[in-house]
């Protein structure tokens, strides 16, 4: 009478019909199977091992994302460099018909100039955000994997004029020597130097500033820099480069040099490995320099410090002051021009054209590459997120189930509790 055994079983039934309805509509309306680690310890470590994993994938598909445009953007540049570097060699082949004029290739130059300019404007200022693409060589890491080393290594080339071989080799300079001085008989003191009657073509800009090509440059005034050595910034030997305007000309050790000496008067030539003197004499028309002829003297460098235009004359050169003009001149007995053969543009520009295309096919590869990555990351992670998913997230159809047992236990546990709560009344009959 005490102990009601029957209501007690009863409650404890009652209770665990409860507390499994709790759970399952706690599953239902969070949708997770595993709701604390209390209900699956080592289904929790796992779905938060692959959690861990998957949001460190979503991620990665985002960088590959990311790199693809940045290898887009990259392309785009390249290809206009390309489609420049395509003009400029049609109009590289326009000029070497002998049809036109000299003012005919000045235009075509021109043009060629301005393209010029503008591949170094796009290696310049191609950006994606706030990294510039082309304007120094560099390597970005993308990482596109979760993994520690899941990361990817993308080159980003340099693309300008001076790397395409499309500009000379300029060497260091010297202060500019702007005035040359002899010192010696009545004609000694300060001496400025000019072109006279001498047309100069085919001679690339070698400005360090200016960075562009002109051809068939006009008489001008002109200033001498002695060449400095690469290693240790001392003067070269018989190697000076001549200033006209903005351009720069170059003469060195092997082509025909010129050392002024300021106390003599002298000037020496150097031919062909051989050197010869000239004295500065004082004819009626005024002080004159003469020097045999120059066959193939080289002039102009390429970037391994190499001669690699030249001149031919079929004649002496003379080089030439008058009394009264304070000025050298420079002139020949058989000709009023000295034709510098033009750098091989051509060349220079299918050289170009062949680095330009070994980086479009690197990007190319690259695009690919990154396409592929990110296939097979879409892939791993659905195929990951079903995994935890079954581990983790709850089955609607069974929990529903489950709690539709639990509520008729429950039902039938109150049911089944007021019957077992009237057993004491029963034995109180008996004492009545």
């Amino acid at each position: 009478m005490f102990t009601n055994i029957p209501s007690l079983n009863t409650q404890q039934g009652l209770g665990k019909s409860q507390s499994a309805l709790a759970k399952s509509v706690e599953r239902l309306s969070s949708g997770l199977r595993i709701n604390s680690a209390a209900d699956d310890a080592a289904g929790q470590a796992i779905a938060n091992r692959m959690e861990s994993r998957l949001r460190g994938d979503n991620q990665a598909q985002r960088n590959v994302a990311d790199a693809m445009s940045l290898v887009a953007t990259t392309e785009s540049a390249v290809s206009d460099i390309n489609s420049i570097l395509q003009r400029m060699r049609e109009l590289a082949v326009q000029k070497r018909n002998g049809t036109l004029s000299t003012s005919d290739r000045t235009s075509i130059q021109t043009e060629i100039d301005q393209l010029h300019d503008e591949i170094n404007r796009i290696g310049q200022n191609t950006n994606f955000g706030a990294t510039k693409l082309m304007d120094v060589g560099k390597q970005i890491s993308v990482q596109v994997s979760s993994a520690a080393d899941g990361s990817l290594p993308i080159s980003l080339w340099p693309m300008n004029t001076d790397l395409l071989g499309l500009d000379s080799f300029t060497p260091p300079l010297s202060d500019p020597l702007d005035e040359i001085t002899i010192d010696s008989g009545a004609y000694a003191g300060t001496w400025k130097v000019a072109f006279k009657g001498v047309t100069v073509s085919g001679v690339g800009d070698l400005s360090p500033e200016e960075s562009e090509a002109y051809y068939g440059l006009a008489p001008g005034s002109i200033t001498f820099h002695q060449v400095l050595n690469l290693d240790d910034g001392t003067p070269r030997p018989n190697a000076y480069a001549v200033k006209v305007g903005s351009t720069y000309y170059y003469r060195g050790a092997g082509a025909a040099n010129m050392d002024f000496d300021p106390d003599t008067g002298t000037a020496s030539f150097r031919i062909n490995n051989a050197y010869r003197q000239a004295n500065v004499r004082d004819p009626d028309t005024g002080f004159m320099l003469d020097a045999q002829v120059i066959d193939n003297a080289q002039l102009g460098w390429d970037k391994d410090g190499n001669f690699v235009n030249y001149l031919e004359w079929n004649g002496n050169y003379v080089l030439s002051t008058g009394a009264r003009d304070e000025y050298f001149y420079l002139s020949g007995p058989q000709k009023n021009t000295i034709e510098l053969m033009e750098p091989d543009i051509l060349e220079q520009v299918d050289l170009a054209l062949k680095q330009v295309d070994q980086y479009r096919t690197y990007l190319g590869a690259t695009q690919n590459r990154l396409e592929s990555i990110a296939e097979g990351l879409a892939q791993d992670t659905a195929i990951l997120a079903a995994a935890q998913s079954r581990i983790q997230d709850t089955d609607y159809a069974a929990e529903i189930s489950n709690m539709t047992r639990t509520q008729i236990l429950q039902q039938a546990g109150n049911a089944v509790l007021a019957q077992a709560n009237q057993i004491p009344i029963g034995v109180l009959s008996l004492l009545q």
